[in-house]
């Protein structure tokens, strides 16, 4: 009796993603505006937040830092569990922690509570996220994966637009706690959609047992007609790469883009992170601007991390994605140090912070898409993992080291220059990366 064979790249390379397909996309959006809604929630409630703790607002840079360090250590562990395990599971349940986390965050009455509450959120975030973006991009068509990944993160701009416009006003009008309430709830309604719907991924099945029945399930969601027989042999073109994922990262010529991956990482999301927690406050003292205004001028970065993604998409299609990425993130460093002059010109402010989220936040954004296009299947929740876990490394720092140079009150022109250099070095290290790129596309996979 001849065993049925059936090629998953046929279904799943197909350009149309059809309602199942998109479904997912959508899904996986959810997350993204979560992590936008949370982050930048916490960044323009930063003063309040304070007040209502009784801590000094410098004091908030340990609680960002903290919040790094747990999304480091999750990066850096739960990714290479997915690869072994599935990323599904590891899925379902950090993003249930998530929720629970982010609710007990209302319920802290200390420094030190904040600090260990905001680490845990973190770390769960931390632990689903790598693997959402490894399970997305092994169900698109790899001819779309880069502006499908790229434009996900508009999802990310749209939460913090939320944190901005409806979070500060459910803050305003009720507390900080209700408006950090709402992300959790909305997630904890989402779960039971994600747990009977979200897949594991077939190719990672394919690699683990290529008779699993999940596969064949999974496919013809994708596709109703197809038709698969008890006992179907699924096979993809892309090959096993056996061994230790994170020994891989560095085998078959795969060395240089790695280490220029997390170089990447690690240079601008020191400056994105930053800015992301600090902006508001940055324009509020260095700005001389009142809370109120600074936030809301910060706010309209939202805008500008919905337009980045449609920025690097646009500019990926006439340069390829690691130029466009090197080009905004040159045009981010500029625009960064600019501000240093918001006190000769207020109304600058609007211009600046649409700015950050255009093209500091959607560099950023870009460069996530990068990375988990780089790395086949038996390792790409490690490669995606390891890369963003080196921005978490110096996103502890920058936070820390923005609240120490405004407790020495250093000058505009210096904390916004130092906050620029390492936009300038991404854009080198994302330049280079794009000529290792095209040098190990030119050899043979191993």
């Amino acid at each position: 009796m001849t065993t049925a064979r059936i090629s998953i790249d046929d279904v799943i390379e197909r350009t149309e993603l059809g309602r199942f397909r998109w479904g997912l996309y959508i899904a996986c959006g959810v997350f993204l505006m979560l992590e936008g809604y949370d982050s930048f929630l916490i960044a323009n409630l930063a003063p309040t937040i304070a007040k209502g703790v009784g801590i000094p607002i410098p004091a908030m840079g340990r609680v960002f830092s903290a919040q790094a360090v747990g999304f480091a250590i999750a990066y850096y562990t739960i990714p290479m569990v997915a690869d072994y395990v599935g990323r599904r599971g590891i899925v379902l349940a950090t993003s249930v922690l998530f929720a629970v986390f982010t609710w007990l965050t209302t319920q802290v009455h200390s420094l030190d509570g904040l600090i260990a509450i905001r680490f845990l959120v973190f770390f769960a975030l931390g632990g689903a996220l790598p693997n959402v973006m490894a399970l997305i991009s092994e169900l698109l068509p790899k001819p779309r994966q880069g502006s499908l990944l790229t434009s996900l993160y508009i999802a990310y701009g749209i939460g913090a637009a939320l944190a901005g416009w409806i979070g500060t006003f459910v803050a305003t009008l009720f507390s900080w706690q209700v408006a950090f309430w709402t992300g959790a709830i909305v997630l904890l309604i989402a779960m039971p959609f994600f747990y009977l719907y979200l897949p594991e991924s077939p190719r990672y099945l394919v690699l683990k047992n290529a008779r699993d029945r999940r596969i064949g399930k999974t496919l013809q969601a994708i596709d109703p007609a197809l038709r698969v027989a008890e006992g179907t042999e699924y096979t993809m073109a892309e090959r096993d790469v056996p061994g230790i994922p994170l020994i891989n990262l560095f085998r078959g010529g795969r060395a240089p883009q790695t280490l220029l991956l997390w170089l990447s990482f690690a240079a601008i999301s020191f400056s994105a992170t930053t800015l992301a927690v600090w902006l508001p406050s940055l324009f509020h003292i260095l700005g001389r601007l009142d809370a109120t205004t600074a936030a809301r001028m910060v706010s309209v970065s939202a805008i500008g991390s919905i337009c980045g993604p449609l920025l690097v998409t646009w500019l990926l299609n006439r340069v390829g994605l690691p130029i466009a990425l090197a080009l905004m993130a040159a045009a981010a460093a500029v625009a960064m140090w600019a501000c240093s002059f918001l006190a000769l010109a207020p109304a600058l402010g609007w211009l600046f912070g649409f700015a950050f989220g255009l093209l500091t936040i959607g560099a950023q954004a870009g460069l996530n898409g990068l990375v988990a296009i780089t790395y086949p299947t038996a390792m790409r929740s490690t490669g995606i993992g390891w890369a963003t876990g080196c921005g978490r490394v110096t996103a502890i720092i920058g936070p820390s080291v923005a609240g120490a140079m405004l407790a020495a009150h250093w000058s505009a022109q210096s904390i916004y220059g130092l906050l620029a250099v390492p936009l300038l070095i991404g854009a080198v290290t994302i330049a280079l990366l794009h000529w290792t790129r095209a040098e190990h596309v030119a050899r043979p996979a191993t």
